[in-house]
């Protein structure tokens, strides 16, 4: 099973831009983002889409250019994993809705796995509140020999 790759494209998005701008007081195309993610620029401006609803990024008509809306400081990963999971079931996980209820086991798998899968979501979002897009940045910019 394939898992959804958003979340960390949307991270290079935003990671991206934010460097963009700091290093080169520049503001990346989608053109220039796909380039980065190798993926189409379609399936960028999808995205980018979701973080300029969530008020995280600008964009530039005509010219073209993705700037930050807010201080990568204020923004967590959990913040952008929500974003991206707008219109959707926000949990990393989902059930199969339609088991046979009459048998032992698809009548009653998704009581028992609720609340195992219940609190493993809560930690993972407890952890990724815990992580800014600037220490994001930061860490990005460290690993290529950079200071932020």
């Amino acid at each position: 099973m394939r898992g959804n790759t958003q979340f960390s494209v949307a991270t290079h998005i935003l990671a991206l831009v934010g460097l963009s701008e700091h290093y080169n007081n520049h503001m990346p195309t989608s053109a220039e983002i796909a380039d980065s993610v190798n993926t189409n620029p379609v399936v960028i401006r999808r995205i980018i889409s979701l973080l300029k609803n969530a008020g995280f990024v600008s964009v530039r008509a005509g010219v073209g250019g993705v700037g930050l809306l807010k201080s990568p400081e204020s923004i967590s990963l959990l913040d952008i994993y929500k974003a991206i999971q707008t219109g959707q079931n926000t949990s990393v996980f989902d059930y199969h809705h339609n088991t046979k209820q009459s048998c032992p086991i698809g009548g009653t798998i998704n009581t028992v796995l609720s609340s195992k899968l219940d609190a493993a979501q809560k930690k993972m979002e407890d952890e990724l509140v815990l992580t800014s897009l600037y220490i994001v940045m930061k860490e990005i910019a460290e690993l290529n020999g950079s200071e932020l």
